[in-house]
């Protein structure tokens, strides 16, 4: 009778467990989102802006355009590289050619269109990757590149994350990374 409540007991608790594990990882995205508002050059939004965003990796081009406010968004892109057109008629076609978008990010780019010929285009060259401004996480994708590259030491897969900004081990315990 006792072994029968121990084995039930441990049965409940696996099962809590596994229920704990899906919760948490519903909660993990394979998408990123770009955003972003779309004015002209006196910082007023730019209504109905053609936003047109084209994946390098894989040729898929999506469109859309700017609310009222100039407010543009893409909520369910793939992680990779992608190029970035904003168009609206009377002003300088804007274009960033590279963009690289990482597994659950959320970056917000913002454009000013300048007024001139429809023909001119204008190509952002982004020095720096964008500052993450929706959302106050830290995250880093970990390829598999880097995971053959990196030398793990004692073959502890959790050691990689400590490569990830503003996580650290409590102790000499990897496996215990806060």
């Amino acid at each position: 009778m006792i072994e029968w409540h121990a084995r039930e007991s441990a049965h409940a608790s696996f099962r809590l467990c596994n229920c704990i594990r899906a919760a948490a990882a519903c909660g993990q995205s394979n998408v990123a989102t770009l955003t972003g508002i779309v004015t002209d050059q006196s910082g007023s939004a730019a209504p109905n802006a053609e936003v047109t965003i084209t994946s390098q990796d894989t040729g898929i081009v999506v469109r859309s355009h700017s609310n009222t406010e100039g407010v543009y968004s893409f909520p369910s892109l793939l992680a990779g590289a992608y190029r970035v057109e904003f168009q609206v008629a009377g002003f300088k076609k804007k274009q960033v050619p590279v963009l690289r978008l990482e597994t659950a990010q959320k970056m917000r780019l913002d454009v000013s269109l300048e007024v001139g010929d429809v023909q001119q285009v204008i190509d952002v060259q982004a020095a720096t990757t964008p500052l993450q401004q929706e959302t106050a996480e830290i995250s880093e994708t970990i390829t598999a590149k880097d995971i053959e590259s990196i030398p793990l030491n004692g073959q502890i897969p959790y050691a990689l994350l400590a490569l990830t900004p503003g996580v650290s081990a409590a102790g000499d315990d990897p496996s215990s990374l806060a």
